[in-house]
């Protein structure tokens, strides 16, 4: 659209967002001249039997394949080309300006085959959302949007299992700043709920960065849009990306911070490259994130290189003597195209499986696949089942609140972590309610890695959500196991909380208590005694749903904010309450005010 060569030769035919069925999709073209296609591990497949049919439909249209699943090795790539022989030209790395050389080609009856482009050093590039492109699809108010955008593109860092470093290189190039600005202002104009900052490390760029920040902020008070920001933030994150964290989070536009590890594990972080990252930063961070009420969550990667069940269990152990009480995401190794885990393979022992239920599409009727690790030289498939069922303990009871009150209170009595999560563990399997749920999993997950079957694996959230809607059920059992544990003066107080951080889907307003100590703030290191004081507290839901499906959805979809688990201040003393008060408490109110 601004090449006046293109322009004059090709018109735009449409743009393909929603994944309809083969057949509509192409019924619905008028003899296409090229077709491109973008192509990563979320939609290879429909891309390959929906460029299948066009091109047995229209065999002279150029099929072009661009995006991250591209192989970039020559043999790997010869090979894939000779598996898709209908696909007519790949471009391998970025995009804009390689598209544009093929469609000149094109008209020179020139084209080849691969176009393999060298890195764009002026990012001042034409922006789709800018020059127009998407407006017709705006005025289809059938659907929310969500937009993605670039403030910066490459990353710095060369871990092992990820294909982003690899495919971007590692010098941060960055947009022209006005250019951001204008499609941030864009995304308010055209009420995009949900902006996703497509860059390696954001934050990585103090001032700039909180610059983007503020003029989201702006435009969220003039628009009311966008609504939620996710990015994938600065991997050696500090204090500053905290605050840019925190700022956003007061002005309820975070979707959780990322502080991610991968693994604790020494030889395993030295294996896949991330031994750079400062992990002794990490406790302050934590802690940090904790007192502010940060949303915030770290990603585990089980059956990396060189970690085994033993160094799995104590990294959970780990994360939590440093302070990790947020979220925690666990996913299984996978083996994507480009990266060097992949090529590497054969080092560490590693086997896997094709997963072709991966995903799988109503609309469109096709299954994603993801190829899995299963095995490695210090991990048995065995190991990895067992350490899944480890990890969904350790996630489900603490990081989803359900235990993470009592064991924060052990902890504090002299406990360590281990102790507590080996005694809950042992209980669990004891206990007929949980013991049946536990081999529940234990079929779905052995199914997962020993027969490649996933529908079953990722319905383990399934387990979650009958939890909130048996909540009082639940609490009470768990409530069971904490006084086998520990009985004392304080028991009946830290029960009655741990129920009341445990939001209940039936009751959307916040609750104010007054308790007959200062217990929860002792218990989270607010303060560093126990006054037996009376203190009222305040327990406020993340967010607001419509009814329990809305609410059980949100417990998976926005478990990065820590849905489900209610954030909490305490209240000035200066009141006294016997009784409980279900009215408005916003946490941005430093006392409550009672007439």
């Amino acid at each position: 659209m601004t090449n006046e060569r293109l322009r004059d030769n090709f018109h735009l035919a449409g743009l393909g967002l929603l994944r309809d069925p083969v057949d509509q999709v192409v019924n619905s073209l008028d003899n296409p001249r090229v077709c491109g296609f973008s192509t990563y591990i979320w939609n290879e497949q429909y891309n390959l039997a929906l460029s299948k049919a066009i091109k047995q439909r229209w065999p002279d249209c150029v099929i072009m394949f661009g995006g991250p699943n591209v192989p970039n090795t020559e043999s790997v790539h010869r090979e894939w080309r000779q598996q898709h022989p209908w696909i007519d030209v790949t471009i391998r790395y970025e995009g804009e300006i390689a598209f544009a050389s093929m469609l000149n080609d094109i008209l020179d009856s020139s084209v080849k085959r691969d176009y393999v482009s060298h890195r764009i050093e002026d990012l001042d590039v034409p922006s789709p959302y800018l020059t127009g492109v998407f407006d017709d699809i705006m005025k289809d108010t059938r659907y929310d949007y969500a937009m993605t955008i670039e403030t910066n593109r490459g990353c710095p860092f060369s871990c092992t299992f990820c294909d982003w470093g690899s495919l971007t290189y590692a010098k941060i190039k960055k947009f022209p700043l006005e250019k951001v600005f204008a499609e941030i202002e864009w995304a308010g104009n055209n009420r995009i709920e949900y902006l996703i900052l497509a860059d390696a490390n954001f934050g990585v760029f103090a001032d700039r960065d909180r610059a983007i920040v503020e003029h989201i902020i702006n435009t969220k008070q003039r628009y009311g849009y966008p609504q939620q920001i996710n990015s994938s933030w600065y991997k050696n994150s500090n204090d500053i990306v905290l605050d840019i964290a925190h700022t956003l989070t007061v002005h309820g536009l975070n979707r959780g911070l990322t502080l991610s590890v991968q693994s604790m594990h020494d030889a395993t972080l030295e294996a896949i490259k991330r031994k750079n990252m400062r992990l002794n930063d990490l406790s302050h961070l934590f802690q940090e994130c904790n007192r502010r009420q940060i949303p915030f969550y770290t990603e585990l990667i089980l059956g990396l290189p060189e970690e085994t069940l033993a160094s799995w269990r104590q990294g959970h152990f780990d994360l939590l003597e440093m302070g990790q009480h947020g979220c925690v995401y666990v996913f299984p190794v996978e083996l994507l195209r480009n990266s060097a885990l992949t090529a590497q393979h054969e080092q560490y022992g590693i086997k896997s499986t094709v997963i072709s239920d991966y995903w799988t599409c109503e609309r469109s009727g096709i299954s994603e696949v993801q190829h899995i690790a299963t095995e490695t030289n210090t991990m048995t498939s065995q190991d990895f089942v067992q350490a899944t069922l480890f990890s969904w303990m350790i996630v489900t009871f603490h990081h989803h609140g359900w235990t993470e009150l009592y064991a924060r209170y052990l902890r504090r009595k002299g406990w360590s972590y281990q102790a507590v999560y080996e005694n809950l563990e042992l209980w669990l399997g004891q206990h007929s309610f949980f013991a049946e749920q536990i081999h529940k999993l234990l079929i779905s997950v052995s199914n997962f890695y020993q027969r490649g079957e996933s529908l079953e694996y990722y319905a383990a959230w399934d387990t979650v959500k009958g939890m909130y809607q048996h909540r009082p059920l639940i609490l009470d059992y768990l409530a069971q196991w904490f006084r086998s544990v520990c009985d004392d003066d304080y028991s009946d107080q830290l029960i009655e909380l741990q129920s009341l951080y445990i939001v209940d889907p039936g009751q959307p307003h916040a609750i104010t208590k007054e308790l007959p100590s200062n217990l929860l703030s002792w218990i989270t290191d607010l303060e560093p005694v126990i006054t037996n004081m009376p203190t009222a507290y305040c327990f406020e839901n993340s967010s607001s749903w419509q009814d329990l499906d809305e609410f059980l959805s949100y417990v998976v979809l926005r478990r990065k904010e820590g849905f489900g688990k209610a954030r909490f201040q305490q209240v000035h003393q200066e009141m006294s309450m016997d009784f409980e008060l279900n009215i408005a408490c916003p946490m941005t109110s430093s006392k409550l005010l009672v007439n």
